[in-house]
């Protein structure tokens, strides 16, 4: 058993502790994955509208570069293609949302708009097809950015969400069950001795014998003081003897309504008691056969369910 559940102060206020933090745990998470929500919606829309861009960009390049490939040769065109130098204008980054690192493309066209072929021995289709796959160039960057964002944020959410419900199906639950129990075994705990005493000596009838002994020796009537007094001693003896009475009898019949019960915990069957039996234990019951009788007075068997 866990120590943790044992029913005292010290246990109820760490689980108070504990369902407090669970419960901020779950709310943060749940704002989490709002926020994160709202990102990936916004990274859809951007998506759409990127493709949508990039189709038409992409239909507009190949037609010019069909257009030079008639009007240049197909193999001039691609030996001023061979002839363009190595670009290093992308650079990966990464930024984070709400712990979520997300990889940011960043594109850095060349500031020299001079292209790296001759004017005389060109067609302008040509221009139109590399300022068109320049383009297509900016607007992949842009779509890996979102859509890799777009993904990463999805598996984030998903995991939030499973946290989220664990928090709030399991966590949560099971820390509101223990600090119910732990409290309501704290109230049915004995009281001490000195506040029972002190309890013994408060009431009506009490305040009335303790009033009359105080006038008594203001007076000066000592014997009648005397004789209060050890009245007011045996009415506390007798109401402490029927409260203890009713104690043992209390704690007799919890015992018996209360069995243990011997149930399969971490692959073995272990004894415990049944006050801590959850749905889904599988325990072991042996069924006694014990004599009786019916309502017509007849002599009969029943079986009993016993806890083994």
């Amino acid at each position: 058993m866990n120590p943790n559940t044992f029913p005292t102060k010290g246990n109820l206020i760490l689980a108070k502790n504990s369902l407090a933090l669970a419960t901020q745990g779950y709310g943060l998470m749940d704002k989490k994955r709002n926020i994160l929500l709202r990102e990936l919606m916004g990274l859809i829309d951007q998506a759409k509208a990127i493709q949508s861009e990039i189709d038409s960009t992409f239909t507009a390049a190949y037609k010019a570069l069909q257009k030079a490939n008639i009007e240049m040769g197909i193999h001039y065109v691609e030996e001023i293609a061979g002839s363009l130098p190595v670009t290093d204008d992308i650079r990966i980054k990464a930024r984070s949302i709400m712990g979520t690192e997300i990889p940011l493309v960043e594109y850095t066209p060349s500031k020299d708009e001079k292209p790296p072929y001759s004017f005389y021995s060109t067609s302008d289709s040509l221009d139109e097809a590399r300022i068109a796959f320049e383009r297509v160039k900016e607007l992949t960057a842009n779509l890996a950015t979102v859509e890799t964002s777009a993904y990463r944020l999805a598996e984030s959410i998903k995991k939030t969400q499973k946290r989220a419900n664990a928090l709030k199906n399991i966590t949560i639950p099971s820390y509101q069950a223990l600090v119910k129990d732990i409290s309501n075994a704290l109230e049915e705990k004995e009281e001490s001795f000195t506040h029972k005493l002190v309890h013994a000596f408060m009431g009506p009838i009490e305040y009335m014998i303790e009033a009359a002994a105080i006038i008594s020796a203001i007076i000066g009537h000592w014997d009648d003081f005397i004789i209060i007094m050890l009245l007011l001693i045996f009415n506390v003896t007798i109401d402490l003897w029927q409260s203890q009475k009713a104690s043992s009898a209390l704690v007799a019949l919890k015992k018996g309504i209360a069995p243990q019960a011997n149930a399969l915990r971490d692959g073995k069957y272990q004894t415990i008691d049944a006050a801590t039996l959850v749905p889904g234990d599988i325990i072991k019951i042996r069924l006694r056969l014990t004599p009786g009788y019916t309502k017509n007075g007849l002599e009969a068997c029943f079986f009993q369910p016993v806890f083994d």
